[in-house]
């Protein structure tokens, strides 16, 4: 049977269920597991799809394999966020940066050339932001992380002068962008105390980002910013 980009939907819901099933058989613990974490992508070359803005099925099926590819990059990065270790945490940090570029290149694609493009391609992103699997917040935690702004640190692991693990600035844009969208375009319904709760733990490290960004300004412009600690 051949395989689409759909066909692998199911795989996200059944490796939810198995990671669910690994940590109440050992006590939280995904060591069984965690290879996964590591596993190599194997990913279409894009510079190898010549036609690709002329063949709108071409196009589509792309964004297809992109869109599979960003979700399962989330179901990883939702299962192994409740680890502890120094390693997996490398790993995470690793696998957001590989979301960061996956969903760059989703969201710079418009399905077809022509007159419509512009509308059309709006249209499919707003589409494509439904169909992409929401970060937990045991992936939000990962904002407990330092970051840094400097644009040179855009590529690659950062690591602050004692070797602690950084956010770059594409990565603190996504996780914040998640933290919004489970607020206000997803509002808690259910487990509104849990929501919360976990929100208000994140407010020290939301704040301790906003400084990094604010020194980062100053450093750019020489303007002074005036702000309140909370």
């Amino acid at each position: 049977m051949q395989k689409t980009p759909e066909s692998f939907g199911v795989l996200f819901s059944q490796f939810h269920l198995l990671q669910m099933c690994e940590k109440r058989m050992n006590n939280g613990s995904l060591r069984n597991i965690d290879a996964t974490l590591g596993c190599p992508l194997v990913m279409l070359e894009r510079a190898k799809l010549d036609g690709l803005s002329k063949d709108p099925e071409l196009q589509k099926f792309y964004c297809e394999v992109l869109l599979a590819c960003a979700n399962w990059l989330r179901t990883l990065i939702n299962a192994f966020s409740s680890q502890n270790s120094a390693e997996t945490r490398r790993k995470l940090v690793q696998r957001l940066h590989l979301l960061c570029e996956v969903e760059e290149e989703l969201t710079g694609l418009a399905p077809y050339n022509g007159e419509a493009a512009s509308k059309e391609r709006q249209s499919r992103l707003l589409g494509t932001r439904f169909l992409i699997r929401e970060l937990n917040f045991d992936a939000l935690g990962l904002l407990s992380l330092g970051s840094t702004l400097d644009p040179a640190t855009a590529q690659g692991l950062c690591r602050d002068t004692e070797g602690a693990l950084l956010l770059n600035a594409p990565q603190l844009a996504l996780l914040t962008e998640e933290l919004e969208r489970k607020l206000v375009i997803f509002p808690p319904k259910n487990g509104a105390e849990t929501t919360w709760t976990s929100l208000v733990s994140l407010l020290p490290f939301l704040c301790k980002h906003i400084e990094t960004a604010l020194r980062a300004y100053q450093g750019l412009s020489n303007v002074t910013f005036y702000y309140y600690h909370l």
